[in-house]
């Protein structure tokens, strides 16, 4: 909401709204009168060696099928975070005891 206002004042007739791999803004109203609210989705995809960020516009962010493919990247994100915060502790344990 505080988006679509900051939209309103600047005069903008619509913007674009878009997260990392959910769609959970959407959940609560965001609707302003005179600003058209673009719904997005920023979604990261593997590309040979590397990554690439796939922007989708005009999503239907109440799209089951959609949501469920959302949950398993969010999920899988945060196992590889905690594999991460875990060997970064392993690291530092080792290099406590002089390993």
């Amino acid at each position: 909401s505080q988006i679509v206002a900051a939209a309103r004042a600047a005069r903008l007739d619509a913007v674009a709204v878009t997260d990392h791999d959910t769609v959970a803004a959407f959940d609560a109203p965001v609707e302003g009168p005179g600003v058209e609210l673009v719904r997005g989705v920023e979604l990261s995809v593997a590309h040979g060696e590397g990554e690439i960020h796939v922007l989708g516009l005009f999503v239907d962010t109440a799209d089951a099928p959609l949501r469920a493919a959302l949950g398993r990247l969010q999920a899988g994100r945060r196992d590889r975070f905690r594999d991460y915060v875990a060997r970064i502790s392993e690291l530092a344990a080792a290099r406590d005891l002089g390993l």
